[in-house]
């Protein structure tokens, strides 16, 4: 490593240490391009952002709201590529796990009429099941208007389900889409 700003700027550095306290009493490494020792650039990185909280918050929403397929695609990527750390986690916690199913059955019963025909619902999950072995891929039942959706809440009644592919499923999440 460097020890002046000078030299690791010529040689394309992005950090130098000079073994001086900054200002503040600091004996960090050096940031090339502004000569801030590395922890005031991250105090002063830290105060900015407490300070524009908000703002930054708010910038932040809209660009998800805006690029809302860009997201769910990363979030799906994101999670395949994790897909160990996600099974760790349910391992090591199951009690809130068994919650999570907990409340998600009680939702799918309290969402199922007495009226229902579930010989016709026991039948869309059996497609499910074959269209997963027949093309080597998973398919899920998916309830069209969500069971706990934020605006509307569906039934669990043959008319709300579907059979998709489960990527699509996963990507859709807990939303109601109107096609």
């Amino acid at each position: 490593m460097y020890s002046t700003r000078k030299e690791a700027l010529l040689n394309k550095e992005t950090k130098y240490f000079t073994g001086i306290p900054c200002k503040y009493g600091h004996i960090e490494v050096r940031l090339a391009k502004n000569g801030f020792c590395c922890k005031c650039d991250s105090l002063r990185k830290i105060k900015y952002y407490n300070l524009n909280k908000e703002h930054n918050n708010s910038k932040s929403k809209l660009w998800r709201i805006k690029n809302k397929e860009q997201v769910i695609a990363y979030n799906l990527q994101y999670r395949l590529k994790n897909s160990e750390y996600y099974s760790k986690w349910k391992q090591e916690n199951k009690g809130l796990v068994n919650a999570s199913t907990y409340k998600r059955r009680t939702a799918k019963l309290n969402r199922a009429p007495l009226w229902i025909d579930k010989d016709k619902i026991k039948e869309i999950y059996k497609l499910a099941q074959i269209k997963s072995k027949e093309t080597g891929f998973k398919w899920h039942v998916d309830h069209i208007i969500p069971l706990q959706g934020k605006l509307v809440s569906g039934l669990h009644v043959p008319e709300n389900l579907r059979v998709i592919p489960g990527i699509e499923n996963v990507k859709k999440a807990n939303r109601y889409i109107i096609e």
